[in-house]
């Protein structure tokens, strides 16, 4: 089917649900026989007063801009958190947002030659990324709402289903009428795009909170999204799939921190203290789009380990450093290559017993000392990468560049923003109260300029890529940053973190 039959589509639900009425109030009619004529002509009556559109980009007069979503009305208007009415009785779905993308990018699809005249010279490379429209207060250059994009992705795990609110634009962490202990998954949205590498610049895109030496650092800037058929790029038929590849080796990994533990090779190559199954998974549902990776559901985030057929145990070490009650692991040279912390409180007896140390009052004095089995445990949290297929421009753009995932823990604090309480610290909270207002500072990943998950087995370390990719933003072309994705303070949608990737 023709993008522009699917873009009808979508318009067609739409219309009769109220999008068509607060649509003509921008001078778009959704359900005008030549759509894609009224799509891309200049709209000269866009009436940025109306609530949500308040941050639509100046710049943008059309409903449809090719190239180019934050200055296309129409997917401003599906897109934005901020776009909602009392009069819009239904909003589009994940997939349908996705539509309407695809269409930015395919109304004029470019050529291989027009990119690389886009890429003023650049090498090409096939990139993934994260990415969600975000409203002006949320992007990078905070001018107007924009498309976010970071080269590291965020999901989190659950014990139910994710949960998409349209009205929200996002998915819900938790809903009413659900258990308390419940914890709905949170996906993460990937899409290929051809990109180039590009030094850090403040006034043209970035990246967010700008430091010293971002100018002679190289970041990934997305240039044209990928997707499939014969109107993406002019002269492909293009089948684009992402892989993902993810792996959990917490207990593998405290084993090789703790060498008298009990486990050594080869058991700790095998499930479950390395393990990559059952962790997250492409969604396949119509109303997602294609690159929404989902986190596999458990009964419960964390479950007893077994191993051979037995509970899996480990020897606590005897004088063990301890954070708080549980058994600490120290960084070795200022970095970490097993978990900070192992749960060390259910003491198994020679009997086969389990012993509850939470009972006792000395709990703390009794994990230091150590010399007990403790109860292994484990999650389904991992970190893998993401990485693009597409067999039609192997030759033509031969660099691939996968993006780093992690399916981490729950959110406990959704509304709570990073990059928020980092900016409340810095300008509102006196100097002199700085120093003793965090134990940890809640700073963002991608305040920090290091490759993911270097998976270091010893201190030694060498890359073939040397380059350290982050987030930007493109106020004229869209914006990359890292930070978590959230449409709005009260829900989680998929995750952008505030990491270097």
């Amino acid at each position: 089917m023709a993008l522009i039959d699917e873009v009808k589509q979508v318009c067609s639900r739409l219309a009769s649900v109220g999008w068509r009425d607060l649509l003509l109030q921008h001078g778009l009619d959704i359900t005008a026989t030549n759509l894609q004529q009224e799509l891309i002509k200049e709209l000269p009556a866009i009436n940025r007063q109306i609530a949500g559109f308040e941050d639509f980009a100046f710049e943008g007069k059309r409903a449809i801009e090719v190239g180019n979503p934050s200055r296309s009305l129409l997917f401003h208007a599906l897109a934005s958190p901020n776009v909602v009415s009392e009069n819009l009785s239904a909003y589009p779905t994940f997939a349908e947002l996705e539509i309407i993308e695809n269409f930015v990018y395919g109304v004029q699809p470019p050529s291989i030659q027009d990119l690389q005249v886009l890429a003023r010279g650049q090498m090409l490379a096939i990139a993934v990324f994260a990415s969600e429209y975000r409203p002006a207060s949320e992007t990078v250059q905070r001018q107007h709402a924009d498309m976010c994009f970071s080269r590291t992705g965020v999901a989190r795990v659950g014990t139910a289903q994710p949960l998409y609110n349209g009205k929200l634009r996002g998915f819900l962490p938790s809903f009413e009428g659900d258990l308390k202990e419940t914890f709905r998954v949170l996906p993460a949205r990937y899409s290929a795009y051809i990109a180039v590498q590009r030094t850090g610049n403040f006034q043209s895109f970035g990246p967010l909170r700008f430091q010293n030496g971002d100018n002679t650092r190289l970041f990934w800037v997305p240039l044209h999204k990928l997707f499939n058929g014969t109107e993406c790029i002019r002269g492909f038929d293009l089948q684009v799939a992402l892989n993902a590849h993810h792996v959990n080796q917490k207990l593998r990994r405290i084993h090789l921190a703790l060498k008298n533990a009990g486990w050594n090779e080869p058991d700790i190559s095998n499930s479950p203290f390395i393990f990559t199954d059952g962790i997250a998974e492409f969604t396949t549902g119509s109303d997602f789009s294609t690159g929404l990776l989902v986190p596999v559901v458990h009964p419960n985030l964390v479950e007893a380990a077994t191993y051979q057929g037995k509970l899996l145990t480990f020897k606590v070490p005897p004088n063990s450093p301890i954070l708080s009650s549980s058994l600490s692991i120290p960084p070795v040279m200022n970095a970490r290559h097993a978990p900070e912390y192992v749960h060390a409180r259910h003491k198994i007896l020679p009997n086969g017993q389990q012993e509850n140390l939470n009972d006792r009052k000395n709990v703390e004095a009794v994990v230091r000392a150590g010399g007990y089995d403790a109860q292994h445990y484990l999650d389904f949290t991992g970190d893998g990468s993401i990485k693009a297929i597409c067999p039609e421009l192997a030759v033509a753009i031969p660099r691939n560049v996968p993006a780093y995932s992690l399916v981490s823990a729950p959110d406990f604090f959704p509304s709570c923003d990073q990059r928020e309480l980092l900016e409340w610290t810095e300008q509102s909270v006196p100097t002199r109260l700085r120093q003793n207002l965090w134990e940890v500072p809640p700073e963002t990943l991608s305040d920090d300029r290091f490759a993911p998950n270097l998976q270091l087995e010893n201190v030694d370390f060498r890359a073939e890529d040397k380059t350290v990719t982050a987030i930007v933003s493109l106020p004229r072309q869209g914006s990359v940053q890292q930070r978590p994705l959230n449409g709005s303070p009260t829900i989680r949608q998929a995750y952008l973190p505030d990491a270097a990737a």
